[in-house]
C-alpha cells in the first residue's frame, strides 16, 4: 500500500490584516503533525503583539479506489 500524501496548511490571521495561507506537502503524517505542533507551540511574534488567529492542520488525499 502506497503512503498517503498528507498537506500541512497553516491559516493565519492578525488583527487587521487579510488572512495569510500556506500549505505544503510532507512526506507523512508524523511529520505534518511535529509541523503543526511547533507552529501552535510558538506562534510568530506579530501575532503574540496583535493577536488573531491561527489555524494549523493536516490534510489526507485519497486517490478513488481501484478495488470493487
Amino acid at each position: 500500500m502506497a503512503p498517503i500524501p498528507v498537506i500541512f496548511y497553516v491559516i493565519l490571521v492578525v488583527t487587521g490584516q487579510s488572512p495569510i495561507r500556506f500549505d505544503h506537502k510532507v512526506n507523512s503524517l508524523a511529520e505534518c503533525l511535529f509541523e503543526v505542533h511547533e507552529f501552535m507551540a510558538k506562534p510568530s511574534h506579530e501575532l503574540l503583539i496583535r493577536g488573531g488567529q491561527l489555524q494549523v492542520g493536516c490534510i489526507a488525499e485519497f486517490a478513488p479506489s481501484e478495488e470493487h
